[in-house]
């Protein structure tokens, strides 16, 4: 073997690691292409996966709306059932044969009543559920107000909104949110009602800012907790109406809420 002098051997090898040592190696050989060279075959193969990777995720995400569309077809159509359940009863009496409604459903009147009492009670149901609920809900926090805030609710002029905003939120369908703002005339304390700025959605409304002469709030929840809908305040209405220091009257399936600030007490006129 011949002898190669150790100082020259550790200056080619310097030589051949430094970090441009592509510079000297023949051009077109591997150790001629710089540090993080990609060849274009690379960089076409790597652009195909991204977008094999794009697609797929865009279908599982295409597959997810479908399962979900599918979800609620199913409780659709179940919610649907459960009213058609309701609404007729396989006890409730039939018109007389030879009629022209002969065989076709009655309510019972005209002197006709079912052999007993669930198809009326059936009706009651739905007309009850038509019709606002003033006795405050189950977990209704003690207030130094409530009497205050109940009086309120049950003034006839208010309490008629009150069930007009009820029947027109569709308790028994989907659910419409509606809602208003109670005013007082401060110089007769005469209660009355105003729009909000928004006067209903599916799923929430804009009150917009209070009139000066407010008092407090009221919308509904109309949608039914076995469906999903959350019977008390959320969390956005305790902060609205921290937002805005007035009470807030709620109306869902399950009875009347109060809450947020204690009522403002009557202003000298």
């Amino acid at each position: 073997m011949s002898y190669a002098n150790p100082i020259w051997l550790e200056g080619r090898r310097k030589y051949w690691t430094r970090p441009d040592a592509y510079r000297f190696a023949p051009p077109g050989s591997p150790e001629a292409k710089m540090p993080g060279w990609i060849d274009p075959w690379m960089t076409r193969v790597r652009a195909k996966e991204a977008a094999e990777d794009a697609a797929a995720e865009q279908e599982e995400f295409e597959r997810e709306v479908l399962a979900l569309r599918h979800d609620f077809a199913k409780l659709k159509l179940e919610y649907e059932l459960r009213c058609f359940q309701r609404k007729y009863s396989p006890d409730q009496q039939r018109s007389p044969k030879g009629n022209p409604d002969g065989g076709q459903w009655t309510s019972g009147s005209g002197g006709s009543h079912p052999a007993n009492g669930d198809a009326s009670q059936s009706g009651e149901g739905l007309a009850q559920d038509r019709r606002s609920m003033i006795a405050p809900g189950s977990g209704q926090e003690p207030r130094r107000d409530l009497l205050d805030l109940d009086a309120i609710a049950k003034d006839p002029r208010i309490r008629a909104r009150i069930d007009e905003a009820w029947a027109a939120s569709d308790p028994n369908g989907f659910g419409r949110e509606h809602g208003f703002w109670i005013s007082r005339n401060d110089a007769t304390g005469e209660l009355f009602t105003r729009p909000f700025f928004n006067p209903g959605g599916p799923a929430t409304i804009v009150p917009g800012a209070p009139p000066s002469d407010a008092i407090a709030s009221f919308h509904t929840h109309p949608a039914r907790p076995e469906f999903g809908g959350y019977p008390g305040p959320s969390l956005e209405d305790e902060q609205y109406a921290a937002r805005t220091g007035l009470p807030g009257l709620l109306q869902s399936h399950i009875g009347m809420y109060y809450f947020g600030p204690l009522l403002r007490p009557r202003r000298s006129p």
